[in-house]
């Protein structure tokens, strides 16, 4: 039976989130008071938040991809931080090939992810 996983978030990760929410519902809101002089907002307040949502998932199935990668190799894996800045290492004893699975691993499981969803989304994805 495996361990469970302990997910842990960075705080600067979370106050990003945090931001990019609030920079989107604050910026709908000064350009909805521009509206008052003829400019229309050129997106929804959601928007923000949104975007804080999908960067916030985008990090989940990244390290996601990481801990795939442990968990075939059974190299021992207790807990996993959700960073703020992408290239942070952890040392672990894995050989020079299983090293560069495990770095692989998780742009292979965005792009698969990606793959998913534009297929899922067929003709609504068209510009």
């Amino acid at each position: 039976m495996r361990s469970p996983l302990h997910v842990r978030v960075n705080p600067t990760l979370a106050l990003l989130v945090a931001l990019f929410a609030a920079a989107g519902v604050l910026g709908y809101w000064v350009l909805d008071m521009a509206a008052d002089f003829g400019v229309r907002p050129p997106v929804a307040p959601e928007a923000g938040v949104m975007i804080a949502l999908a960067y916030l998932v985008s990090i989940v199935i990244h390290e996601l991809g990481h801990v795939w990668a442990f968990r075939v190799f059974r190299l021992g894996l207790d807990s996993v931080t959700l960073p703020f800045t992408p290239g942070v290492r952890s040392r672990i004893r894995a050989s020079n090939r299983q090293q560069v699975l495990i770095s692989a691993s998780s742009p292979l499981a965005g792009a698969a992810t990606g793959a998913v969803l534009l297929t899922a989304a067929g003709d609504a994805w068209t510009l």
